[in-house]
């Protein structure tokens, strides 16, 4: 007997909750680009070996509301009134940007040091 397929979703939730990037359909432009962001971010603080779990929480949360926001300024442009929804995700977006970090770190350069003397 099959299993039934279960269908993941091919949109994001209306409302953040852990593990929501993960559960997208893969298959999808948004899961692409919302995974390219997740991943530039943690190669900007460095790479994922130097990402506490936290940050990584933290970059979600980024991910998913750099998302609504780039969303509710099309909206908005099209005469929709959600400013008050809009500037409380920038503020939010501005708040998890100034955790984080803003500034990039370097990579971790034992992991490659190690690799190469491994080689010689």
């Amino acid at each position: 007997m099959k299993k039934p397929k279960i269908q993941k979703p091919k949109s994001l939730p209306m409302r953040f909750h852990q593990g929501c990037l993960k559960q997208l359909d893969r298959r999808t432009e948004l899961y692409g680009s919302l995974s390219q962001s997740f991943d530039a971010i943690v190669e900007d603080l460095g790479d994922a070996e130097q990402v506490s779990r936290i940050e990584q929480c933290l970059i979600e949360r980024f991910v998913f509301c750099d998302y609504l926001v780039r969303k509710l300024e099309i909206d908005v442009a099209n005469g929709n009134d959600q400013l008050q929804t809009y500037w409380r995700l920038c503020n939010t977006l501005n708040s998890i940007a100034a955790k984080l970090g803003i500034n990039r770190r370097p990579r971790s350069e034992s992991g490659l040091k190690d690799y190469l003397k491994g080689k010689a």
